[in-house]
């Protein structure tokens, strides 16, 4: 019956079967039909996020998804932001961009997010910070990527992303001489190898290192 009180749950869970199993075009008809049949219903904001699952956030198969899930997030943090999800819907965007490539736009999402949510202690502000160095890296901005990671440390000295991020400032500090001595840049290189021997006199890459100066 129409308007039999079960009906709305009934939608709402034959929407998140569909998501589940990745029939994402039925998913999203269902879900719209929900939202547009129980527009007051307690459960829409499960519905707005589970919409924007249903283009794949945060790994958007093409940029179509892309622009289609990051409009769809935006939408439910605009619209719940008290939400218990809206933090998660918020990074969610940055790290859809990160995912597809787009990092000047991941840094940009991911620096803001981190602003707008500093005083949460939710699991979403280390990850941004830990994306925003990686994609720091991919644009070749290697200082900035070390410096958002050293805050990461400092911040966050019990996450379980700690030991990781900490391997990730000794490999990035390695790339800068590696990077320059590939650019014909050997003064430059010769200057970050100096401080990466100085720092980690015991790593593996040093004799690479050695065999490289040998070749300047």
């Amino acid at each position: 019956h129409p308007d039999a009180k079960v009906l709305p749950d009934a939608k709402y869970y034959l929407g998140m079967a569909h998501l589940r199993s990745g029939n994402m075009r039925q998913a999203r008809n269902t879900l719209r039909d929900f939202q547009e049949d129980y527009p007051q219903s307690a459960l829409l904001p499960d519905v707005l996020f589970a919409l924007c699952e249903s283009y794949h956030v945060p790994t958007p198969q093409n940029d179509r998804e892309l622009d289609l899930g990051v409009k769809a997030l935006r939408e439910f943090v605009g619209k719940f932001g008290k939400h218990d999800k809206a933090i998660v819907a918020d990074y969610l965007i940055g790290a859809s961009y990160f995912n597809r490539g787009r990092y000047e736009d991941a840094v940009a999402e991911l620096t803001g997010f981190a602003k707008r949510w500093s005083k949460s202690d939710k699991d979403e502000l280390p990850q941004a910070s830990n994306l925003v160095g990686m994609a720091l890296v991919a644009q070749k901005r290697h200082r900035e990527a070390l410096d958002t990671w050293n805050q990461f440390l400092a911040k966050f000295t019990n996450h379980r992303l700690w030991n990781q991020v900490q391997r990730q400032i000794l490999d990035t500090e390695y790339l800068i001489g590696d990077e320059a001595y590939r650019a014909k840049k050997y003064g430059d290189a010769l200057k970050a190898w100096d401080a990466f021997q100085a720092k980690y006199p015991l790593d593996v890459r040093n004799p690479d290192i050695m065999f490289m100066r040998g070749m300047i």
